[in-house]
């Protein structure tokens, strides 16, 4: 499983993930909607377990959004 941790700014998310299987750490900045978007379905695509945390403040109705679009 990949657990990630969502920052979200208004031009970019910073997440930090780790992958709970083999213990690799990443830190990524996804700079606009569109590489965001590729990066969720890219862990999609391989069919890899994710659990997003993020902050609470406004985050919630953008991911809804980008979550719904990539399980489409």
């Amino acid at each position: 499983m990949i657990m990630i941790g969502a920052d979200f700014h208004p031009e970019f998310q910073q997440i930090a993930s780790v992958d709970t299987d083999s213990g690799e750490l990443q830190e990524k900045r996804l700079g606009h909607r569109e590489e965001a978007e590729t990066f969720y379905r890219a862990l999609a695509a391989v069919g890899q377990q994710v659990r997003v945390g993020m902050e609470a403040k406004r985050a919630r109705a953008l991911v809804r959004t980008t979550a719904g679009r990539v399980a489409d």
